[in-house]
């Protein structure tokens, strides 16, 4: 009997060592693994960064750079495991010509969702139709509203604006675009969350999302309004709650 179940442990051994092998095997496999990626999608910003007007357009890529951290940093859009926002930005230098191509460049990237710009009004113009034929939403800044105010004329703003001076060691005080861009990119992170209830957020999910998207802050009450053409422009001190514009 005693040598029986000597020879049932040797043969019981072998077969717990292979397992035990195994197991140690996959577990090593599995920790060489790369970890999941986050979902990413892209956030255009197209803006003068050289000639006479590349102030106006490092305000607003700081601004851009600083609300997209901001989201990052609390999970993405969508909270938590939400939508991760990579800006993509282009120099149009403030020209016509160079901001449809920019226009076409992001057109033709798909993980590019939507775009803020163009900060001049021939600008937003000549691009227009880039937008349109791709479904790509704009954002449009056409220094038409002059009624922008300085961030340091507004009550609240003080931490906003040490946040956006923190951006980087030469960062200067934000103008006046600063806060708009700010807002544009929060307002889009708001639209993605509410397009991703229905899937992938898709050029034309945050389309139909982004009218419904009011914000209040420092600038008032916000909301992003589009026209016959397809381009959405940033409405001021709306009435509260009230019924989105088509």
């Amino acid at each position: 009997m005693r040598i029986r179940l000597q020879q049932s442990a040797r043969k019981i051994c072998p077969n717990i060592t292979g397992m035990l092998r195994l197991c140690l095997l996959l577990s090593t496999l599995t920790a060489c693994l790369p970890p999941t990626l986050p979902s990413v999608v892209k956030i255009g910003l197209i803006a003068p960064f050289e000639g006479s007007e590349r102030d106006r357009g490092y305000d607003a890529i700081y601004a851009a750079r600083m609300a997209i951290r901001e989201i990052n940093a609390s999970g993405g859009a969508g909270g938590v495991g939400g939508w991760q926002l990579e800006l993509i930005a282009y120099d149009d230098r403030a020209d016509p010509e160079f901001a449809q191509t920019a226009a076409r460049n992001l057109a033709t990237d798909d993980n590019v969702v939507a775009v803020i710009g163009h900060f001049y009004p021939d600008s937003t113009a000549a691009a227009e139709s880039v937008y349109v034929e791709a479904g790509l939403p704009l954002l449009a800044f056409d220094a038409t509203d002059p009624s922008y105010p300085l961030p340091e004329t507004l009550p609240g703003t003080g931490a906003w604006i040490e946040s956006y001076r923190a951006s980087g060691p030469h960062t200067p005080a934000p103008d006046v675009y600063a806060l708009p861009t700010y807002e544009a990119v929060m307002a889009l992170a708001e639209a993605i969350t509410a397009a991703t209830t229905q899937g992938q957020p898709t050029r034309a999910a945050i389309a139909a999302a982004l009218p419904n998207v009011e914000r209040q802050g420092p600038l008032g009450t916000l909301r992003w309004q589009t026209g016959d053409n397809g381009i959405f422009q940033l409405l001021r001190n709306v009435e509260p709650n009230s019924a989105p514009h088509p």
